[in-house]
């Protein structure tokens, strides 16, 4: 509405600058140049009276206004200043409430012109007593019942009066109950069992409220006398006349004890019967312990009774396992037949000399199994009559630790302890004086590099100058696999060694037995599993 009035107005504007610009028989538009076209008066001109509008001022734009000089015709036009009450674009229709009136204060509205954004006309609005200001928070004006609908309000933050009242749903199991409301007994209370009573709604006639009612305890006695606990043959027994309503004894009384009224147990077995003699069994009464229904059992022939020795029918050897059995004391009759694990092999005291050193002090030995021809080769000391210190007292070449090796070096065994997992070559031969003049071969027969991990099994070898052969071999504490590392396969190896299912011997017994008590028990392969699942660590304390 308001850009049409302004359209209007300049349209207006438009056609007065068309019409006050023509002037006598010649049609002259007003401008500068009708100045010169018509100014020939000398004296000054002689004007027709007031000004007229040529173009109307209003609230953003000056306006236009000129007389004409009745003896040359001179145009006089001049501005006009902005006219601060001409509002061109303003909407009588259309009013701006602000502030806005409430329910304790008055308010503004004015019209607003949308060319200088100038308030018009404004006026006082009056307060509103509906004009509240809701706070959010609702109050209960009227309680729902069960039949009927409530009413909630927010309460003003201006006046606090009730304000956006809104209906509550009305809840079917919301009952009114007063002092004067409708009740019945229902179930009728006895001696024991509870009764009960409802109260009705007042609006809906439901039941609202269920109350119990305590039992009386007044008991009915039954005209029949029962007993209650039999008497037997130790106790004596009682009996009662019962409630008619809720079989609570009345009136109790004793019953004298029964001296031959026994309970008996099922049978229990006096005498077990054997491979050659009957039994017996009976029957005990639960309270006196008395006697009856014995009877036999018959003969057993498997209830043998074995002794504790074991009689060896076939000996076990090297090569076969062999048989033994127990002997029923009873009826001289075997048992089954248990084997005998195989032993160890039996070698004589002497054995073959294979070959003698260049030095005579080992020789290489053949022992054979007197049983069962199984050969074992052999180095035994063979002529230790030299002791240096660069040699063992069996002959052998030392192998020398430094002074800050934390490892062990055992001369009569030739086996290097006390060696950490996953050691190198290059570090391990570090822990030694005179690791240069020795060999090293891995549990293949294969020389290896420096940068290579040592396992059990290593070889640690030196040939002297005249023959004499000397072999160390390295004991990696944990690792009996001889890879170097400990793992779940090294504890499956202790295991089965501590259950003689395989054998360790050497350098791989002493790497079995981390515990370092004696033997290879379950307790070392335990030991192995925890420190391969890194759980715990091995003591390399020398």
């Amino acid at each position: 509405m308001k850009r049409l009035y302004f359209l209007i107005a300049a349209a207006v504007i438009f056609a007065s600058v068309a019409v006050f610009g023509q002037f006598g028989a010649d049609t002259v538009t007003v401008t500068e140049n009708a100045k010169v076209a018509y100014g020939s008066c000398t004296d000054g001109h002689n004007y027709d009276g007031d000004y007229k509008v040529i173009t109307v001022a209003t609230c953003t734009t000056k306006g236009t206004k000129y007389r004409t000089c009745t003896v040359c015709s001179y145009k006089d036009i001049v501005e006009t200043a902005k006219d601060s009450d001409n509002h061109t674009e303003l909407d009588a229709d259309e009013w701006i409430y602000f502030p806005e009136a409430t329910c304790v204060e008055s308010g503004v509205r004015y019209h607003i012109c949308y060319a200088c954004n100038a308030h018009v006309d404004e006026e006082v609005v009056p307060e509103n007593e509906n004009s509240h200001k809701g706070s959010g928070k609702y109050v209960i004006v009227t309680e729902s019942t069960c039949s009927t609908k409530g009413v909630q309000a927010e309460i003003c933050e201006l006046c606090g009066e009730h304000c956006n009242q809104t209906e509550i749903a009305y809840n079917p199991s919301k009952h009114t109950v007063t002092e004067t409301s409708k009740s019945k007994i229902t179930v009728i209370p006895t001696c024991a069992l509870e009764g009960e009573a409802v109260t009705y709604c007042d609006y809906c006639n439901n039941v609202a409220v269920t109350t119990p009612i305590p039992p009386t305890g007044n008991h009915v006695p039954n005209k029949e006398l029962i007993i209650d606990v039999a008497p037997n043959c130790t106790y004596e027994g009682s009996c009662s006349y019962h409630c008619a309503v809720c079989d609570t004894p009345m009136y109790v009384q004793s019953i004298a004890v029964e001296p031959d009224a026994h309970v008996y147990e099922d049978y229990t077995v006096d005498k077990p019967a054997t491979c050659v003699s009957t039994g017996e069994k009976s029957k005990y009464c639960i309270h006196c312990n008395n006697r009856t229904d014995v009877t036999e059992i018959p003969v057993d022939i498997n209830a043998h009774s074995y002794g504790e020795e074991w009689v060896v029918t076939k000996e076990a050897t090297c090569a076969e396992m062999g048989l033994k059995h127990k002997v029923c004391t009873l009826c001289g009759c075997n048992s089954v037949s248990v084997l005998i694990e195989k032993t160890d092999h039996s070698y004589g005291e002497e054995g073959e000399i294979l070959q003698i050193s260049a030095d005579e002090l080992s020789a290489q030995v053949k022992y054979t199994c007197k049983v069962c021809d199984y050969e074992y080769i052999t180095i035994i000391p063979y002529n230790s009559g030299k002791d240096d210190s660069d040699y063992t007292p069996a002959g052998y070449y030392r192998l020398k630790t430094t002074a800050d090796s934390s490892f062990i070096v055992d001369d009569d065994a030739l086996i290097v302890l006390n060696v950490k997992t996953g050691m190198t070559l290059k570090t391990f031969s570090s822990n030694f004086k005179n690791f240069d003049e020795f060999y090293v071969y891995s549990v293949t027969g294969n020389v290896i590099s420096a940068d290579t991990v040592i396992g059990t099994g290593t070889r640690i070898n030196h040939r002297a100058e005249n023959g004499k052969v000397t072999n160390y071999y390295v004991s990696v504490m944990g690792d009996i696999d001889g890879d170097g590392k400990v793992s779940a396969a090294d504890a499956r190896k202790a295991l089965r060694a501590s259950a003689s299912i395989d054998t360790l011997t050497g350098a791989y017994e002493v790497a079995a037995n981390v515990n370092g008590d004696d033997g290879i028990t379950a307790a070392d392969a335990r030991y192995i599993l925890r420190v391969s699942a890194g759980l715990d660590k091995f003591n390399y304390d020398t």
